[in-house]
């Protein structure tokens, strides 16, 4: 060992250290190598070694572990010499290592691009690398499936027990034991499994071997189980069929063959094997062989083994005789076994064991053994259970007919137990299976859903879940459905078919497809229908509220991402059913050509993006994000979506998917509802990449191939695209011009409007759909001014076209053709308002210009001479059909545009052009109102107007306040009702055609009213001509319905009404001025008057134009303010004439700028001086309007949307209709102007500004002359309300109601509110319109009563009317228990309250906190008569009524013996008389009551009495 170390060896190297660098490390690499040392260790592989080593040792001791077939065919399988060589195995390390040094070689000879091309994996290189093979030559694959009684196919198990012992058994028995050890480990499971199975098992096919048994001579009689014919084992053909006829004369056909093994059981398997040839001694051979074993004697075959009986015991055959007929079966069983002789046996026995071979005769030799000894262990005979699953499999694997009838006769008896079983535990068709861990035992509960349900209707017990069928229709409970539809499942109510809200959102989280699509079409059927509102009646709330709240938006964005296409299109189905609702996308495109057809209002008023907003605050971004997608589709469904990334996903779909035609639709839908959500949803559309690239190549083509199915969505133009494409332009002027120069929209809209409808190889109903829809999307960017180089391009196009309509009259256009006229109409007017552009439009307040379109004023003048034409051979050709009708209402409203727009144009004749005004009204539109189209169109408004007709005609809404919808719909007669006839789309649709007539009639009643203004603007001679629509008895019964019903909120479909309303009056306004009045109606001011303060109350947002215009013009017109109305208001005039101030002041001296201190009525002065002054109340009211509804940008942006200033309009979306732009009380605005502004000071009260007092002086003017010259305008405002906004008057500063015009006018107001007949109608119990709580408003008032009010009695009036009776006790303690200092101040007298003594007397008070407060009020002094005449008479009176209200022979009350003992302790003697002696009002005495000389007998004796207990509680 020392010699190892000699001095020529190197030194040792250094080791490693852990401080060592990666520059150290390398170092020290580097010097072992280069010194070529031998490392101190190695890593040495000894596994070859071993295997080497083992393979030597067991080579001669034990066999190769392989795995043979049974009875193959030599050459094949394992017998086959190839199979007998043991297989090479390799290392893997190594085969790697081989496969690197083959590339690395070859690496170096591989050209680079063969080698690229080859490693080039791009989708074209492998699609153009799929070849299709040849399947005409491939023979056809079929399976033959089974019928089994399971519902499954029944598992395979793995019988170790019978393997391993058949392996064992099967030993040759010169084999050692330690040899039989070692081969039974060395085999392996998969040997031992594939050698007890047969080729066949395998899928190896070959036939069964032959087995020939010798004719038999004798013929014996065959065994007989439970009264059928079974074969004895080892018995041939022949011979069983003589035993059969001879025990049975009837039996003709021979019994088929059998085999051994069939038969084989624990109690004859040494019998069955022994079987031979034999005579006579078969009796004894048998007893021979039954006396060789010492367990076995003849007294084990007095009970048969395998014979139980089954089936034998019925309701006629006891179970004695059962028993008998066993035994006797039994016994000739054994008779027939006793004739064969011991010969006969022992040679059946030996062909038996070659049939069967040695395995199996090993098993059953073992199961023999194994049955002896456990015999052998228990008491007395008892029947052993039958052992023949092996036996039968190895029958059933040789093949032969008699293994299938006993299959079959297996599976019978099976069935006999199972039923059997089904009448024991009571699940029918299931018993326990075997072999399986934990399952012997039967549960019963989890096995009830196997049962059968009775599908029969309960009866209901109040209400339930609703549930519906397959296709969407509601379950009613007294419907009978039957169980083969398949809507009966097992859940709560299995009685009950068709599935619950709550089972379809189950089923939509299920990992089954099928499940996941099925419960996405009834979901989509659902929506459908409830948005159709066909539940109305027959469902208790809003089905889509209950699904949006139980999260059905999230989940079907998540069903969206599915990677099948038929779960991606249910879903988007359902998202449309959603989103998307049939009907109103009706009326949405019927109302398209109106005039304001393109005026939508947003569904929600988020308006712009987030980013866009420079003053956007990030603290508010920060909230949102942390904010969950499902608290945001709880506020806003569509907003939610935009979230969760709908519109890339939807791109993918339509892009890459490329679904059908129906999905596009729809997917194309939703998107157009996304748009009309905001401009910032329609902004997100048009921004998502790719998304409108995909839109434009795919659904809106230049050319397309008109071959392709009807089937077929992309590379084919789309109505649905266009449409998405005209919501999104009018969402807001930048979005079109995006469209306009990102993906030419322009060049799109042509190629579908120029061509012909007929020459775009589109189907007719279609290519007209499109031509329309591309009409209407131009018409859209005409409104911005856009596109008006196109025109003037195809000019001669459109002119060539409308020369052509007056050929053709409205009645004989088609449906398609008829929508084709009306929209190009609709884009002429636009056209003329792009015309009438003038230089000061075109400014930019940054000080530049912008370039003139276009389009001039030639173009649209060079339109009006063949639509004059038009509207002369149309004049009494028109049909009465809504197309017919539109048409010619656009025709109308061409011709209002062009003379309107003439005004702002300086005509080169202006003679001209009265002239052809003087035509026009003498001629055809002179004529117009006679014709009988029209006059079918105002009796038509009359019976479809929402406006004139009450609200209970209207539908009832099931939008849901995170889904806004445009309108409600009427419920249909028919509801989706189950086994009820229900109503189709097209059904549908019929009962909307009042809604579409009463578009038609609005706009021909609109579009004649707006040229007949026009015409008067340009020549105010002609008003009598036109103002021929005002004397019609149709028109005015419209107006006065209007009046008469209530106002309410406008849908975006009465807008077109709305301004007919206001047209109407703008008309009656200039009538009025240019006429003298004596040419008027009688009623038609007053009513007129009226109808304008009804719009005022029902003009939605986006308005504002109009609110502006009526409140400058017709509100505070002097005609029809200066006199009194003739509406029968004269009584009520007088009385107000008649009224006088009492005290304070006793006449009101009015200060006028020409004469003061004269003295005159209050009432006429007041009205007198409001007349004089209508300028500055109108300027207080636009003032008010313009502080408290709209700022001056919604003013200005809503005249150039209305007046249609094509350069100046931003957007055409309205903002949202959430309420009409002025409130009910709105008289009241610019006193709750100046409340607010003194609410929301944090300063305290000071001395009131002149601008407030202006304010509130001219307000009150305002409504007192409303109140005498039109009572009728404030109707619908409660007297709770008016008296509320007058108390504010008290709060806005400490001394404005001491102003004396103020003063005057609350008086002349408080006395006029406070009549019998209006007070009947006051309830500040009941909320007060515009007030949160009236309760806390009156507390506010007591302490600005006891902080400024100085006992002012008008203050103290209106603090009073509260106190009444007949208002709720709450009120009344708020003075007496929470303010009393408020009782020492308020001196009113008894004689000037506003209302009478006794609403404060009666009822009596029954509280008992308020009458012990009245108790301690009197008893303090805070409340006296001097100071508090009428808080001091309400106390008296409901005390003395308390406690004196004691019936006969009754008790008085412990309250009652309370306030009796109190009032005798009083030291104020006056008090105590006025308590004990109050007798009644008396308001001519100074106390306001009187006082009685004496008490009652029966009051004096309780008391005295009362008395006494006192003095002896002082003793």
């Amino acid at each position: 060992r020392r010699s190892e170390y000699s001095p020529l060896a190197p030194m040792m190297l250094k080791r490693p250290k852990a401080t060592d660098t990666e520059e150290d490390l390398l170092a020290l690499q580097e010097s072992f190598l280069s010194s070529r040392s031998k490392p101190s260790a190695s890593v040495v592989s000894r596994a070859g070694e071993k295997r080497r080593q083992q393979g030597e040792e067991g080579a001669g001791s034990r066999e190769r572990d392989v795995v043979q077939l049974h009875a193959v065919p030599e050459g094949s399988g394992a017998g086959s010499p190839e199979a007998a060589r043991p297989p090479s195995k390799r290392s893997k390390f190594r085969e790697r290592a081989e496969q690197a040094r083959q590339r690395t070689q070859v690496r170096s000879e591989v050209n680079p691009f063969e080698e690229m091309e080859r490693q080039d994996r791009h989708v074209t290189k492998i699609l153009s690398e799929i070849q299709e093979h040849d399947t005409f030559t491939v023979p056809p694959v079929s399976m033959t499936m089974g019928h089994t009684k399971h519902g499954f196919p029944s598992v395979h198990e793995l019988d170790q027990k019978s393997i391993t012992r058949s392996e064992t058994l099967g030993e040759p028995a010169s084999q050692d034991k330690t040899t039989r050890r070692t081969t039974k480990k060395s085999k392996s499971l998969f040997s031992q499994q594939f050698e007890s199975h047969s080729a066949e098992y395998f899928g190896i096919e070959m036939q069964a071997p032959q087995i020939n048994f010798p004719m038999q001579r004798d013929r014996v009689e065959p065994i007989r189980l439970t009264g059928r014919i079974v074969k004895v084992p080892g018995l041939s053909e022949n011979r069983q069929d003589a035993s059969s006829n001879r025990g049975r004369s009837d039996t003709k056909d021979p019994l088929p063959p059998t085999s051994g093994a069939e038969a084989s059981s624990s109690g004859i398997e040494g019998v069955a094997a022994t079987h031979g040839r034999g005579g006579d001694g078969d009796a004894e051979v048998l007893k021979k062989h039954f006396a060789s074993a010492a367990s076995q004697t003849w007294e084990r075959f007095v009970r048969s083994s395998f014979i139980s009986g089954e089936g034998l015991e019925t309701a006629d055959v006891s179970k004695e005789a059962a028993q008998e007929e066993v035994s006797r079966i039994h016994h000739e069983n054994v008779e027939s076994l006793s004739a064969f002789s011991e010969e006969e046996l022992l040679q059946e026995r030996e062909r038996i064991k070659q049939a069967l071979g040695p395995g199996v005769l090993s098993f059953l030799q073992s199961r023999r053994q194994k049955a002896s000894q456990s015999d052998s262990s228990l008491e007395g005979n008892q029947p052993r259970q039958p052992l023949h699953d092996a036996m039968a499999a190895q029958a059933r694997g040789m093949g032969g007919g008699g293994g299938r009838e006993r299959e079959g006769e297996e599976g019978k008896e099976e069935r006999e137990e199972s039923e059997a079983m089904e009448q024991e535990e009571g699940a029918p068709g299931l018993v326990a299976p075997h072999g399986w861990l934990h399952m012997d035992v039967m549960e019963k509960e989890k096995v009830q859903w196997m049962t059968d349900i009775s599908v029969h209707p309960q009866p209901s017990q109040g209400p339930r879940e609703a549930r519906f069928s397959l296709e969407g229709l509601l379950i009613p409970r007294d419907v009978s459905v039957p169980a083969h539809l398949g809507l009966h499942h097992h859940g709560d109510e299995p009685e009950a078919g068709g599935y619950t809200l709550a089972e379809l959102l189950h089923l939509l989280r299920s990992a089954v497809q099928q499940q996941r699509v099925l419960s996405l079409q009834i979901l989509a059927r659902i929506l459908t229908r409830s948005s159709r509102n066909e539940f109305a009646g027959v469902a208790e709330g809003s089905l889509i509220s209950n699904l949006l709240e139980a999260g059905l938006p999230v989940l079907l964005r998540y069903l969206l991402d599915d990677s099948t296409a038929a779960v991606r299109t249910a879903a988007i189905q359902c998202i449309h059913s959603l989103l998307v609702s049939p009907l109103e996308e009706y009326l949405l495109d019927e109302y398209c050509d109106c005039h304001m057809g393109n005026m939508l209002p947003a569904l929600r008023s988020r308006d712009q993006q987030p980013h866009d907003s420079s003053s956007h605050d990030e603290s508010h971004d920060r909230a949102e994000e942390e904010v969950s997608d499902s608290e945001i589709m709880q506020r806003d469904v569509i907003e939610g979506y935009l979230r969760m990334s709908l519109l890339p996903r939807l791109r993918y779909i339509l892009e890459v998917c490329r679904p059908t035609l129906p999905t596009v639709t729809d997917s194309l839908q939703i998107l157009a509802r996304l748009s009309r959500h905001s401009t910032w949803a329609a902004s997100q559309v048009v921004h998502c990449p790719r998304l409108m690239a995909v839109v434009f190549e795919e659904f809106l083509p230049l050319s397309w191939n008109d071959d392709q199915g009807p089937t077929v969505a992309h590379s084919r133009p789309q109505v649905a695209a266009l449409k998405l494409i005209q919501v999104i332009c009018a969402a807001g002027r930048n979005l079109a011009a995006h469209l306009h120069s990102h993906h030419q929209l322009l060049d799109v809209i042509l190629r579908y409007v120029v061509p012909h409808p007929t020459e775009l190889c589109l189907p007719e109903a279609e290519a007209y759909a499109m031509a329309t829809s591309a009409l209407r999307a131009w018409r859209v960017l005409l409104s911005y001014g856009m596109g008006s180089e196109a025109f003037r391009d195809t000019y001669p196009v459109f002119l060539r076209w409308l020369q052509l309509l007056a050929s053709n009259e409205p009645s004989s256009l088609g449906a398609g053709e008829g929508r084709r006229v009306a929209a190009l109409l609709a884009m002429a007017e636009s056209v003329v308002h792009v015309a009438a552009t003038t230089p000061d439009m075109l400014k930019i307040e940054g000080g530049g210009e912008l370039p003139p379109p276009s389009v001039g004023w030639a173009h649209a003048s060079g339109m009006l001479t063949p639509l004059l034409h038009t509207l002369s051979a149309w004049g009494e050709g028109c049909g009465s059909g809504t197309q017919q009708i539109l048409c010619m209402s656009n025709l109308l409203h061409f011709l209002g545009s062009y003379y309107s727009k003439l005004a702002t144009k300086l005509p080169e004749c202006p003679l001209d052009v009265l002239q052809q005004i003087e035509a026009l009204t003498s001629g055809v539109l002179g004529n117009l109102p006679s014709s009988s189209f029209f006059t079918l169109a105002r009796q038509g408004l009359r019976t479809t107007s929402k406006l004139a007709n009450p609200p209970s005609l209207d539908g009832h809404s099931t939008a849901h306040f995170s889904l806004p919808t445009f309108t409600s719909l009427p419920p249909p007669p028919k509801p989706a009702l189950y086994g009820r006839p229900s109503m189709e789309l097209n059904d549908l649709k019929q009962l909307l055609q009042p809604e579409v007539v009463r578009f038609s009639c609005t706009e021909l009643l609109l579009a004649y009213v707006r040229l007949c203004l026009a015409c008067v603007k340009l020549h105010k001679g002609v008003i009598n001509r036109v103002t021929e629509i005002f004397s019609s008895a149709d028109f005015q019964d419209y107006l006065e319905a209007v009046v008469q019903n209530p106002p309410r909120k406008c849908s975006c479909f009465e807008f077109g009404e709305l301004s007919l309303l206001y047209c109407s009056v703008k008309l009656f306004a200039a009538w009025l001025e240019l006429s003298d009045g004596s040419s008027l109606p009688g009623g038609l001011p007053p009513l007129c008057h009226h109808v304008t303060f009804r719009l005022l109350t029902q003009l939605p947002p986006g308005m504002e134009m109009f609110l502006y215009n009526l409140v400058s013009t017709v509100v505070l017109h002097p005609k029809l303010l200066s006199e009194p109305s003739h509406l029968p208001t004269s009584l009520v005039t007088q009385d107000i004439n008649s009224l006088t101030l009492r005290e304070h002041p006793e006449t009101v001296t009015v200060a006028t700028d020409e004469e003061a201190g004269d003295r005159i009525p209050p009432t006429s002065a007041i009205l007198a001086e409001a007349c004089q002054r209508l300028g500055t109340i109108r300027s207080i009211y636009l003032t008010a309007i313009e502080r408290g509804i709209y700022k001056a940008e919604q003013l200005s942006k809503s005249r150039n949307c209305l007046l249609q200033y094509p350069l100046a309009t931003s957007s055409l979306l309205l903002p949202p209709q959430s309420a009409p732009l002025l409130p009910a009380d709105w008289v009241m605005l610019p006193i709750m102007v100046e409340y607010n502004k003194a609410v929301r000071s944090d300063s305290e009260a000071e001395a009131s500004s002149s601008e407030a007092i202006s304010m509130v002086t001219h307000t009150l003017y305002f409504l007192l002359l409303l109140e005498h010259r039109c009572p009728r305008v404030l109707c619908d405002l409660p007297p709770s309300a008016k008296l509320a906004r007058l108390m504010c008057i008290f709060l806005i500063g400490n001394d404005l109601f001491l102003e004396r015009k103020i003063h005057c006018c609350l008086s002349a107001l408080l006395r006029l509110y406070c009549r019998e007949e209006v007070q009947r109608t006051v309830d500040f119990d009941a909320p007060v319109p515009g007030l949160a709580s009236f309760y806390d408003f009156y507390v506010t008032l007591l302490k600005q009563y006891a902080a400024v009010s100085y006992g002012d009695r008008l203050f103290g009036s209106f603090v009073l009317l509260p106190l009444q009776q007949r208002f709720g006790a709450r009120l009344r303690r708020a003075l007496w228990e929470e303010h009393p200092s408020v009782l020492r101040v308020l001196t009113l007298p008894i004689a000037q309250l506003p209302v009478s003594i006794t609403k404060f007397l009666h009822p009596t008070e029954t509280d008992a906190d308020l009458l012990e407060l009245y108790m301690k009020a009197v008893a303090t002094g805070n409340v006296r008569s001097q100071w508090s005449p009428v808080l001091y008479l309400i106390a008296v009176h409901h005390l003395h009524a308390f406690m004196f209200n004691i019936r006969e022979n009754e008790k008085p009350s412990p309250l009652q013996l309370k306030l009796l003992q109190g009032t005798l302790q009083l030291t104020n003697e006056e008090t105590k008389q006025h308590l004990l002696l109050y007798s009644g009002v008396a308001e001519e005495s100074g106390l306001g009551f009187s006082v009685a000389s004496a008490l009652p007998e029966v009051m004096t004796t309780l008391i005295t009495s009362l008395q006494h207990e006192h003095s002896s509680s002082l003793l």
